[in-house]
């Protein structure tokens, strides 16, 4: 994965109006990756704060094409198997991306 300051991050907004983006961290509370000001700023902070959940689910869709496009061992693309391992695969990754997909809608 990226280099970036690991999640979860939350969207979160102080008593002076503001809304920011923060990550679990043990020490001091967490750590603030941004502010978010101006015009739809509670709907950009709930976006950025889905970041991290987004970018993990997209590289599950990428191995997941990867290995149909690839096929597994031993397994032809179009024994009746095959189809029933894509067919877990795409599931579960759908309901990542669904998970994912509500968080930045906040939802």
């Amino acid at each position: 994965m990226g280099n970036w300051t690991k999640g979860p991050w939350k969207r979160n907004h102080h008593a002076n109006g503001v809304n920011f983006v923060k990550c679990d961290g043990r020490r001091n509370g967490g750590y603030i990756i941004c502010n978010t000001v101006g015009f739809d700023e509670k709907a950009n902070a709930q976006l950025i704060s889905a970041a991290p959940d987004m970018a993990g689910e997209l590289d599950n869709c990428k191995r997941m094409l990867e290995a149909i496009i690839e096929g597994y061992p031993n397994h032809d693309i179009n024994h009746v198997d095959f189809r029933v391992q894509v067919t877990k695969w795409a599931e579960m990754t759908l309901q990542g991306v669904d998970k994912a997909l509500s968080k930045a809608k906040g939802e």
